[in-house]
């Protein structure tokens, strides 16, 4: 984990990346599309994140 800390603070300080935060509603979360795994097992549960570059 240090090591990505490193990582992202040295591209934070090189102006490379810029952290942001957006809040959405819940109702406007039940309306995204559900995500699923690569194998396409629908019984798992998910969580995308975004880090934009």
């Amino acid at each position: 984990m240090s090591a990505l800390c490193e990582i992202l603070l040295d591209a934070y300080a090189r102006g490379d990346i810029h952290p942001y935060a957006r809040m959405i509603t819940t109702a406007q979360r039940d309306a995204l599309p559900a995500l699923h795994p690569p194998d396409g097992n629908d019984a798992a549960d998910t969580t995308a994140v975004s880090l934009v570059v």
